[in-house]
């Protein structure tokens, strides 16, 4: 899958700074357009792993509290639950 996002790139004085309108806070500089596009890719792919992690984590709440509420388990076995666990069963995971 291939994600597409706006680069602005600007001059300021000896650097090029670059930001992302549709990521908030995504934004990256370089001595370079090349450094500052590189830096700002990198800015966009932590920042969409962090929301991936994050949605992840909410995931597992909700399915903690279906888990709890309607087949009876308990925080003890809720807990043995990991993130992992839910990555790999969504094929998110990248070890094999």
């Amino acid at each position: 899958m291939r994600n597409e996002f706006t680069a602005i790139i600007e001059r300021d004085e000896d650097w090029y700074i670059a930001f992302c309108p549709e990521i908030p806070g995504a934004n990256g500089q370089g001595k370079t357009q090349e450094e500052a596009r590189g830096s700002l890719a990198e800015a966009i792919a932590l920042i969409l792993e962090d929301r991936r992690e994050e949605g992840l984590w909410r995931i597992k709440d909700e399915i903690d509290r279906v888990l709890a509420k309607h087949y009876g388990f308990t925080d003890e076995e809720l807990a043995s639950i990991t993130n992992y666990d839910i990555k790999y069963r969504m094929g998110l995971d990248d070890k094999t």
